[in-house]
């Protein structure tokens, strides 16, 4: 076999994803057994070979149990109060303060533990002074914590992309309670490494402007620290956030200037010199995933003719590949590892036949413009699935921003040279990387302005991605592969198209359960309703706070849309201007579709309700007014009935923007679900005299279970099997300890955001399902 490494890189991989996918170990000894006897019919003539891709197989599946199986040391400490005292390997500065930490020892009721783990510092608060602590041992009174996995479902697990980087518990502390109490004891490659950056960080500084400054030190070193959040989002959209993220294109402009530089020297100096030069790169950096990537794979490239072998790219590549994989299988799983090889290999495989299809274009820029294609056809689906956004103008607009990048790196690297020498000298190459970076934003802002120049989408499906990679592999499939396996191309193509269309079909015509989810939006309120009828209904969606930190909305409700397959919200119904309520539907307008909006009234005209109702004058999304008596039928086994308000608004109340938000009932066959938007005690002494009967299966409970709401009076009549908090980390008191006890004393099974995550119920006529994203188990 040519390339033996295609297979074996396969099955290990292969294997990973199995382990990954599949936590039921029956279920994955059957699919192992199913892949192995698969393998054995395929290959039924090559006996030892089914026999060593079983044992790759089988590797990978081992390899990630054991990853999966470490448990962090400070397991036994997590929520409780340390003395924490470590050696800083890595430090971040945001919003929030990041330290990585190499733990040595805890201390805990008078009790000293050493130990021996990397952690992660959160810090909050003011930073003091500037100083590079890399290298410093330093000491924090701090909270131990667990990672907390995806608090949605299908959305960003923190604990898993923690895992990626070996780190298994964080604490939290502040800057005023950090001190230096000496030297540590860290690897002197990464203190040296962590000193350059330091340096390198101050002159670029002390030479540019705040704004040009960050962006250098993005395309340079991958840090976004100092970067601008609108840029950095300006690039994303585009396609062309990897020259932001320091990756194979940076080790190749580098590498090309080194090769150039040292043409002439003996090959064995200019090998040992490159190599050094780019092993150090990648530390300044970080060693990231794209980086290591194209380091190893430039070793390999050097190393080849002194060992008289011919470089193959395909091969490099698979042996960069395999050789992570082993170190830390679930690099599988990291963004920057998926698109640095996807796109690597897309160029491999797509340019060729790329170049050929547009031989009329000049020569020079037919190569640049089939890189570009051949990037971005591989990288698609992943930035997609990842991001949500598609750029159809990426593929144009990387071809400048490249260009521009080959030359600003090595005008930058001199820079810096000059500037760590004596910054005197660096005033005229500042002002021509000034120009520079100028022209790049001026090429990212005219070609984001374009119409159409990116869409938002929601993550391709499983069925998507597979029936993609298929796609893309029979285009480029070799024609002696065709031959040999008497295959005809279009015929291959044409049987996916059908199969795949196939699929969705089925897919369409199997019964779709009624969903309803109590998205996690922190202190805040958020309900999308999945009907089996395929509609998407959303009430409410707010929140600010979640996991500790401050986010924005867009961050929360819209990537979860996304993430879940949802393009489209049939009707948004909004109970009150408040920004936890409605904070997030702005963000929702902007980018996802939606049919019409239905509110209870439109008297309270906070600073959120405006500026929602001129998105929606925006967007062209109606807004319509409804009042106690109204029904809304949503299909043909679910209604929306209006309990409040009443024509008649509540006046001179504790809060009448809360007592007068919209009540809506669901009825969904035979089973009743309640939302209460922010009502208090009087909103709800109001519907009692309305409603005598009002008992229901669920209850969104009013105000996030403050005090005002739920009186007993009220629960007594509503009687719920299940009460549902929206409530996050918050300084109100909610849910407060009385009004928990009122439920429970009702015998209401309770749900919380804050503890539970998101919250799925699953009905039909006979029962309610609930899931919990923080444990994925049914109630």
């Amino acid at each position: 076999m040519r390339r033996p490494l295609i297979p074996i890189v396969a099955a290990y991989a292969a294997g990973i994803v199995l382990r990954y996918w599949i936590n039921n170990l029956y279920i994955l000894g059957s699919m192992v057994f199913l892949v192995v006897f698969s393998m054995g019919i395929v290959l039924k003539k090559s006996r030892h070979t089914t026999v060593l891709l079983c044992i790759f197989l089988l590797a990978g599946v081992g390899n990630l149990t054991v990853k999966f199986s470490y448990v962090s040391q400070l397991a036994p400490y997590w929520n409780q109060e340390a003395y924490i005292i470590g050696d800083v390997i890595n430090v971040a500065y945001g919003d929030i303060g990041q330290l990585k930490l190499q733990l040595k020892e805890i201390n805990l009721h008078n009790q000293s533990i050493r130990l021996s783990e990397t952690t992660l510092v959160m810090l909050t608060g003011e930073i003091e002074n500037d100083e590079n602590i890399v290298g410093k041992r330093v000491a924090i009174h701090g909270m131990i914590r667990e990672p907390q996995g995806p608090r949605n479902f299908k959305t960003f697990d923190y604990r898993m992309y923690l895992k990626t980087k070996n780190i298994h518990s964080l604490v939290y502390g502040t800057f005023d309670g950090l001190d230096v109490i000496g030297k540590g004891e860290i690897n002197p490659i990464i203190k040296a490494a962590s000193q350059i950056k330091y340096k390198i960080t101050q002159v670029v500084f002390r030479t540019l402007e705040k704004r040009e400054a960050g962006l250098l030190l993005g395309i340079l070193l991958g840090d976004r620290d100092q970067l601008d959040d609108e840029i950095y989002e300006s690039f994303q959209l585009l396609g062309t956030a990897h020259v932001l993220a320091v990756s194979g294109l940076h080790v190749g402009i580098l590498y090309m200037a080194l090769n150039y530089l040292l043409k002439k020297t003996n090959i064995m100096i200019k090998a040992a010199v490159i190599l050094m030069i780019l092993w150090s790169y990648a530390a300044v950096t970080g060693f990231s995933s794209s980086v290591l990537r194209a380091v190893t794979m430039a070793m390999f490239l050097l190393i080849a003719p002194l060992l008289n072998r011919k470089y193959d790219a395909a091969s490099s590549l698979l042996a960069a590949a395999f050789l992570f994989l082993i170190i830390n299988p679930l690099l599988i799983i990291d963004i920057g590892f998926q698109l640095s090889f996807a796109a690597v290999i897309s160029i491999i495989l797509l340019y060729p036949p790329i170049l050929r299809k547009i031989n009329f274009v000049p020569k020079y820029w037919a190569e640049l413009l089939g890189v570009s294609l051949a990037a971005q056809v591989g990288t698609w689906p992943i930035i997609a699935y990842h991001f949500n956004v598609l750029s159809l103008a990426s593929v144009l607009v990387n071809i400048p921003i490249v260009l521009i990048v080959g030359y600003l790196v090595p005008i930058g690297i001199v820079l810096i040279a000059i500037g760590v020498l004596n910054l005197s000298f660096t005033s005229l190459i500042g002002f021509i990387v000034t120009i520079i970076i100028q022209l790049m934003l001026v090429i990212v802002d005219i070609s984001a302005s374009i119409p159409f120049a990116f869409l938002w989408v929601p993550s391709p499906s499983l069925w998507f991605m597979v029936s993609y990679v298929v796609f893309i592999g029979i285009l480029v499939m070799g024609e002696s592969m065709i031959k040999k396996y008497q295959l005809h191309r279009k015929k291959c193509l044409y049987g996916l198209l059908i199969l795949y269309m196939m699929l969705l079909m089925i897919k369409a015509l199997l019964p779709h359960p009624m969903e309803v989810i109590f998205v996690d939006v922190g202190q805040g309120d958020c309900t999308l309703i999945r009907t089996p009828q395929r509609k998407n209904i959303l009430i409410d969606g707010g929140g600010n706070f979640q996991q500790g930190v401050v986010q924005k909305e867009k961050d929360i409700i819209v990537p979860y849309l996304f993430k879940n397959g949802i393009s489209k919200i049939d009707i948004m119904f909004a109970s009150h201007g408040h920004n936890d309520h409605i904070g997030g539907l702005i963000q929702v307008l902007d980018k996802i579709k939606v049919g019409y909006v239905v509110v209870g009234t439109e008297a309270f005209k906070t600073a959120d309700w405006i500026a929602f109702e001129k998105k929606c004058k925006e967007k062209n999304v109606g807004i319509y007014t409804v009042k106690r008596g109204s029904e809304i039928v949503i299909d043909k086994d679910t209604v929306m009935k209006v309990l409040h308000p009443a024509e008649t608004l509540i006046q001179s109340s504790r809060d009448d923007v809360n007592n007068n938000s919209l009540v809506l009932l669901m009825e969904y066959k035979n089973k009743r679900l309640l939302w209460t938007g922010d009502i208090e005690a009087e909103a709800e002494n109001m519907m009692m005299d309305q409603y005598p009967r009002l008992d229901v299966h669920v209850v969104k409970v009013p105000h996030h279970g403050s005090v005002y709401s739920s009186t007993e009076q009220w629960i007594e009549r509503i009687t719920p099997e299940i009460s549902v908090f929206q409530v996050g980390r918050n300084s109100f008191g909610h849910p407060h300890p009385k009004v928990i006890e009122r439920y429970e004393k009702n015998n209401s099974l309770i749900f919380r955001n804050d503890e539970n995550g998101g919250i799925r119920l699953r009905m039909d006529r006979e029962k309610i399902e609930v899931y919990t994203s923080l444990s994925q188990e049914m109630k």
